[in-house]
């Protein structure tokens, strides 16, 4: 997405993508989105960076990667993250 203020048919497709891929991992009952780094994440017990054991970036990255190779809703995720400012995203995740 380019770097000027999003129109509001952009912002409208860019929900639109959001809820559409919301939708898949409901439906494949995926709580954290595959592939996305939750360290430093504050949360309920059992999840946040005190779950994860401690590993290097270049691993968490490899296996992120890795994840999202994986993910049944990837095509829905590359929408969403084609259409919403990368601010946006890393909000609404």
């Amino acid at each position: 997405m380019s770097t000027t203020a999003p129109t509001r048919s952009n912002r409208q497709r860019c929900w639109d993508n959001r809820d559409t891929y919301y939708a898949c991992l409901t439906k494949h009952n995926i709580q954290n989105p595959p592939g996305t780094d939750m360290t430093g994440i504050k949360g309920p017990l059992g999840s946040g960076s005190f779950a994860e054991p401690p590993r290097s970036e270049a691993e968490r990255a490899r296996l992120m990667e890795q994840e999202r190779a994986n993910d049944p809703c990837r095509r829905e995720r590359d929408a969403y993250e084609g259409s919403c400012a990368q601010s946006w995203v890393r909000y609404f995740v």
